[in-house]
């Protein structure tokens, strides 16, 4: 109130307020005892609350007799009841009341009371009352009650409707209801109002049910006929009953018969049954199978008797009698004839199944076709006899030993192995004769076994024989258990392999020694030297890479054998000067390396002077005296440092020495980290150029002089590096040499070329003539099988040979012709010319020369600079080609031509073919080619 205070408030006490409801108000705990009960139930009921709290809420309102379970499952499912009831007064009169009941819940959503307010009901007329009780009836109905009018519009639709399928009442009546079913489920309703209407008999169905969410279930649907005083048909009524768990069960039923159909079949297992009451049988489709007949349902036992073996019918007839007087016969095996002859074997075991008196009611035989069992027993009977035989005869040695390892069986093999008989064997401890250093370890898988840890184990051990020769044995055991899963015994096979022993010694002494210095080789070297870099014990671990200087240059004048021997020589002599604990390995060819652990720094320049110092004396060879140097590269392992970049380091550092005229050692140092890693990240980059597309083939037109007739291109491949851009042949291709990636790109370049200039030479006027240059490397004509190669890309391509040129340069046509001169013939009988690049750079031999199939000579560039006045003396070199070509009948190629001083001279010297930066510098072929073109129109050649 306004005169109050902000803090002021008015208790009231729940009794109160519910005392001032005039209607009846009880709760209840869930049992149905009173817990309150206000003046309005006193005045309804007749009963005080002091009466009736603590009683039974039937007891005071209910008649005797009245069982209200339709309001107890509604409150049960945790729903409220409304409705009218017969109720009691204290004083024993009825009356009418309606009433509603509401659950409370706790927070975990249990039932704690119950609440009920009821008033005195106003009585109806009996029509009204005969139709809430029906619309009560159909409300309260767990199935679905649908009404339709003639035109199929929802009428009314119950609470289990809603449940069913989800609409509520407000949303479908007034609705049709074919609106609420798909099409092909809408027609067939349709179809049946129209069955009902003409008085047809539509019977319960079993459909599909649709839901609200597009859900569907399996439902049992009844349909009747609404009908009004007069008889017509006005509408259509329809009760539906969810039956998907039903209808689960039965397809989980009919899956389950169906697996035992196919268990049955699958493990070739019929059954029969007899009914002893009467007398009729049946029989599983696969006990038909066993017969290779169709099933005949119905069919007596007469009829099975007669597919059975003539021999084995009084048999199974004795069977018959016996089920027939309710007894189970003995498990009986027997054959049947198949219709096609076939014979097949069967066993059959019987069981009775007795009613409820206890009196046998139903015989079941089940058969088993046992036709391949009973082969497989005779197959291992006479598979035993040939093991036994096979354990005799074996030329492994064979033992069988009991649990605690006596020997019990051995064979002639075994006793052959062991240098010993069989009297001594038997009964005698099996590691009685393994050699004692080794009897532990043969010992300890067995105990291993024992204990469930292994069932077969292999291991090689020695076996002492009696006049103490000492033999290498592989023995394999496997412990045999028994029915009961326990150990039986152990069955042991014996092979002797002293010899293979001895031979993989030897074996795998040649897997990590050089066969020809007997030191170790790259594959022992690196593991060393992973051992040392693990142990670090006494300090840093340094590696010393050798290579002998013009080892080449020997190996060619004095011969392989020399060179071979002069090796073994370098090896003595660097051997003696190296610690015992060092290792000296041969990396490969005429390259060795030192690795040497806790070697002082102040030590390790040492060494590479000591090691110098003791190759640098003269060699004793064959009756002459030769003097060998090395270059060396010395590099120490530093933190992070593992085999690999030790060695690598190493041989960076030789390289260097090489480079500073040979015959020295040079320390590893930051700079040479810098360029190693440089040139290992160019390979990495390289080995996936290829495949990224970033290698392309540049062309150079070469001409005929003096007319300027292009008679052909120079394929030259560039690296579109994706940083440094464009590079030239000279940025990578001595690390595609070395690295062996020049085989894969030149075979690459090889492909593009030749079908580039094919493409030329049918599509551009005057192209048909046109002639290419491809580049070979050493490498590639060393890699197996090029003719193949070269075939292969002239097919592909669709190129003459004759317009083909392969070239090589000097280098390896004069320092490698001889071992090439097969290879070139092959080439040259291909069709394919070959050619010899940057004549007049090497050290030339004149009879190679003579003896290899080349027709062209290409002139370096570097002497064609000269001409022209600059250097006289290029002209002279020019002349002495040109000269020594035309006595071979050889061709010439003037390269670098790039002044009109310089073209003049090599015509007037009779060069008859040019290429250089005075015509075009190699481009692209999107560029060459129209290049060709407009020279083509331009000069008409």
């Amino acid at each position: 109130m306004a005169g109050q205070g902000a803090d002021s408030t008015v208790s009231v006490s729940p009794d109160r307020v519910l005392d001032g409801v005039p209607a009846a108000v009880v709760s209840t705990d869930v049992g149905g005892v009173v817990l309150s009960w206000n003046r309005g139930a006193e005045r309804l009921y007749g009963w005080t609350a002091a009466e009736a709290v603590g009683r039974g809420v039937d007891e005071l309102t209910l008649p005797n007799g009245w069982e209200p379970s339709a309001v107890r499952d509604s409150l049960a499912s945790g729903r409220s009841w409304s409705g009218a009831f017969t109720a009691r007064h204290r004083d024993g009169h009825s009356f009418r009341a309606s009433v509603t009941t509401t659950p409370v819940h706790d927070d975990q959503g249990a039932v704690l009371a119950l609440v009920g307010v009821s008033t005195r009901a106003v009585e109806e007329p009996p029509l009204d009352r005969v139709q809430r009780e029906l619309a009560a009836i159909v409300d309260s109905s767990v199935d679905a009650i649908v009404g339709v009018d003639v035109e199929g519009v929802i009428t009314s639709w119950n609470p289990a409707a809603t449940t069913l399928f989800g609409w509520t009442a407000a949303e479908v009546v007034g609705t049709s209801i074919l609106a609420l079913l798909p099409t092909v489920q809408a027609q067939r309703l349709r179809g049946l109002f129209a069955e009902l209407v003409v008085g047809a008999v539509v019977p319960d169905r079993e459909t599909t049910g649709w839901r609200k969410d597009g859900s569907s279930f399996a439902v049992d649907v009844r349909l009747s006929p609404l009908r009004d005083r007069g008889g017509d048909v006005v509408g259509y009524s329809g009760l539906c009953r969810d039956i998907s768990e039903r209808s689960e069960l039965r397809r989980v039923a009919e899956a389950e018969r169906a697996r035992l159909r196919a268990a049955q079949a699958l493990a070739h297992v019929g059954s029969c049954e007899l009914d002893l009451a009467t007398g009729a049988t049946a029989w599983s489709d696969e006990s038909w199978r066993m017969l290779g007949v169709p099933p005949e349902p119905g069919a007596s036992f007469d009829r099975f008797v007669d597919a059975v073996h003539p021999e084995d019918r009084a048999q199974v007839r004795g069977a018959v009698e016996l089920m027939s007087s309710g007894h189970a016969p003995e498990a009986q095996e027997y054959r049947v004839v198949r219709p096609d002859g076939e014979v097949r074997w069967i066993r059959e075991v019987f069981a009775v199944d007795h009613d409820t008196t206890g009196r046998a009611a139903t015989v079941l035989g089940t058969k088993l076709d046992i036709t391949d069992i009973r082969a497989a027993v005779e197959g291992r009977t006479a598979a035993e006899g040939i093991l036994r035989q096979g354990f005799e005869h074996s030329a492994i040695g064979m033992l069988v030993s009991d649990r605690h390892g006596r020997t019990t069986t051995v064979n002639a093999a075994y006793l052959e192995i062991a240098g010993r008989t069989e009297a001594e064997l038997l009964g005698a401890q099996s590691s009685s004769w393994v050699h004692p250093e080794d009897a532990e370890t043969a010992a300890r898988p067995r105990a291993a076994m024992l204990r469930g840890e292994l069932d077969t184990y292999s291991h090689e051990h020695r076996v002492v024989r009696p006049d103490g020769t000492v033999r290498w044995v592989r023995k394999t055991v496997s412990l045999i258990r028994g029915s009961d899963g326990e150990p039986a015994f152990f069955l042991g096979q014996v092979q002797d392999v002293t010899d293979q022993k001895q031979v993989e010694s030897e074996l795998a002494h040649q897997a990590f020694h050089d066969p020809l210095t007997a030191l170790p080789n790259r594959a022992l070297l690196t593991d060393r030297v992973v051992q040392a870099l693990a142990r670090r014990s006494a300090g840093a671990v340094t590696a010393l890479f050798l290579d002998v200087d013009q080892f080449k240059v020997v190996n060619d004048s004095i011969g392989h054998a020399a060179g071979d021997e002069l090796l073994v020589l370098v090896a003595q002599r660097l051997q003696s000067v190296v610690r015992p604990g060092d290792t000296l390995a041969r990396f490969g060819g005429d390259e060795f390396v030192i690795v040497c652990d806790g070697l002082a720094e102040a030590d390790v320049e040492l060494l590479g002077v000591r090691v110098a110092e003791a190759v640098r004396a003269p060699f004793a060879l064959d009756g002459r005296e030769v003097t060998v140097t090395v270059s060396g590269g010395i590099a120490t392992s530093g933190a992070g440092c593992d085999a690999e970049s030790l060695l690598r380091n190493a041989d960076a550092a030789m390289y260097q020495a090489k480079a500073r005229g040979r015959n020295c050692v040079v320390v590893f140092d930051d700079a040479m980290h810098h360029q190693a890693t440089e040139r290992l990240d160019t390979e990495l980059q390289l080995r996936h150029a290829l495949g990224r597309g970033e290698l392309v083939v540049h062309y150079q037109p070469v001409l005929e002089l003096p007319s300027g007739r292009v008679a052909g291109v120079e394929a030259l491949v560039r690296w579109q590096h994706p940083v440094r851009g464009l590079l030239t042949p000279s940025a990578f291709m001595e690390l595609a040499e070395s690295t062996g990636l020049v085989v894969s790109i030149g075979e690459w370049v090889l492909e593009t070329a030749l079908a580039q200039v094919q493409r030329w030479r049918t599509s551009l006027p005057g192209g048909a003539e046109l002639t290419v240059a491809v580049n070979l490397s050493a490498r590639q004509v060393a890699a197996p099988d090029l003719t193949g190669l070269v075939r292969r890309v002239l097919d592909s391509s669709g190129i003459d040979p004759a317009a083909v040129h392969l070239e090589m340069t000097e280098s390896v046509v004069m320092n490698d012709g001889a071992v090439y001169v097969d290879v070139l013939t092959e080439l040259r009988a291909l069709g394919v010319g070959l050619s010899v690049d940057d004549f007049g750079t090497g050290y030339s031999s004149l009879s190679y020369l003579k003896r290899l199939p080349v027709d062209t000579l290409k002139v370096d560039r570097s002497f064609v600079d000269g001409l022209g006045g600059s250097d006289p003396h290029d002209r002279s070199i020019v002349v002495a080609v040109l000269s020594l070509a035309s006595a071979l009948g050889l061709q010439v190629v003037a390269e670098g031509v790039e002044t009109d001083a310089q073209l003049r001279e090599l015509v007037a010297l009779g060069v008859r073919s040019a290429q250089g930066y005075l015509w075009k510098r190699p481009v692209a072929a999107a560029e060459l080619g129209p290049w060709l073109v407009e020279r083509t129109q331009r000069t008409g050649r």
